[in-house]
């Protein structure tokens, strides 16, 4: 099977270099060159490509922005960030690109890239799951908790649902792993999604809605529009009123029960 790939960036070596060691990659077909955004967004107008190397700085439109654009035209190949600066990698992060990879290019890392490729390509329904979870991401951006209906219409569509063992938070500064298993709660506080580990409060990379898309539903559940929790934080059960319900973590934490998410939780419970 060719991987038909494009490569994208006004530097005319770099574009150079990743053809002469993508040339060299098994299954990989470059068909294309573009040396700005604009010219990128042209040739994907009228050529279908499965991967896009692409450069974040660019004289015109960076690599971020061609990416929503893809997305708004309603396609979007595989998505690599190839780029000379790391302080992109948050945002690559967010905009869900495959990989990341940082000029001059090393060989091997490249190597291990196109693996990934070639194992996202192999995945049924690989394109149509990163579009998906890519307008989600833009529909989400200004408010991080709606989408609750969306998203079981798409677990419902989706046979095969991606799980993370861990996702990106801020802290400080920088990004960090967090194991999902050591969340007890994500909830949101004005427009920004937190997640609580051991003593700490987070800022998460991702919407409420996003982050209830990689967690295991036998593991987590929604109990509030602005509350998941992990069940195994779970200590007391407190009813409240009107159906509703406390839930005290153990932590000494707690989470609201809305009417509305009370029965998924109890037969979460088995109660």
């Amino acid at each position: 099977m060719a991987i038909r790939t494009l490569i994208v960036d006004d530097e005319a070596p770099a574009r150079r270099e990743l053809r002469f060691l993508l040339e060299k990659l098994p299954e990989c077909q470059v068909i294309g060159e573009a040396c700005s955004g604009e010219e990128a967004l042209d040739f994907l107008s009228t050529t279908a490509v499965d991967v896009l190397f692409l450069d974040i700085q660019m004289h015109d439109l960076d690599g971020l922005m061609v990416a929503r654009r893809l997305l708004e035209q309603g396609q979007l190949p595989l998505v690599v960030f190839a780029t000379a600066f790391d302080a992109y990698a948050l945002q690559a992060f967010e905009v869900r690109a495959l990989d990341y990879i940082l000029k001059p290019f090393d060989p091997q890392r490249l190597e291990t890239t196109w693996k990934r490729v070639q194992e996202r390509l192999l995945q049924p329904r690989g394109l149509e799951e990163q579009l998906g979870q890519l307008r989600s991401l833009l529909l989400s951006q200004s408010d991080p908790v709606h989408g609750a209906v969306d998203h079981r219409q798409a677990e419902a569509e989706s046979p095969c649902p991606r799980l993370f063992r861990c996702v990106a938070v801020n802290k400080d500064g920088k990004m960090l792993l967090v194991d999902t298993t050591k969340i007890l709660y994500a909830t949101v506080e004005g427009r920004k999604a937190i997640v609580k580990v051991d003593e700490e409060r987070l800022e998460l990379n991702l919407t409420l809605q996003e982050l209830e898309d990689r967690l295991d539903t036998n593991q987590f559940c929604r109990t509030h529009r602005a509350y998941l929790v992990n069940i195994s934080a779970i200590r007391e059960i407190i009813p409240w009123f009107n159906g509703a319900y406390n839930l005290i973590l153990n932590d000494q934490s707690e989470v609201p029960v809305s009417r509305h998410y009370a029965k998924a939780l109890k037969e979460l419970l088995g109660l």
